[in-house]
């Protein structure tokens, strides 16, 4: 079976999110903690075996994401740019968590 969704859903998807994540918490977040557990894309969506856990680090990803934006059009790397941005995204989905799990702390 095979899964699809169109970039423009996508695109309207991502924008209504982090409109939300700008008025929950106001244009620029504080990220907090700096490290996070980390699944390697070549090992991601193979479910045929246990994939390696590694250390994922927001200063890198907020660092990346900015020299992204400084680049060419055609300097684009989607496999490095979009796990960046998705660790900062994650970030904002798990400041949204109820309690103490934001934190880490369960």
């Amino acid at each position: 079976m095979t899964t699809r969704i169109a970039v423009s859903d996508v695109r309207e998807a991502v924008a209504q999110l982090l409109d939300a994540v700008e008025a929950r918490f106001g244009p620029t977040v504080e990220l907090g903690t700096d490290h996070y557990w980390l699944l390697e894309l070549g090992e991601m969506f193979s479910l045929d075996r246990i994939p390696t856990i590694n250390a994922g680090q927001l200063s890198d990803d907020v660092a990346s994401i900015s020299e992204s934006l400084a680049r060419s059009d055609d300097e684009t790397f989607l496999w490095h740019d979009l796990q960046h941005l998705a660790g900062v995204l994650l970030r904002f989905a798990s400041l949204d968590l109820p309690g103490d799990e934001a934190s880490g702390v369960i």
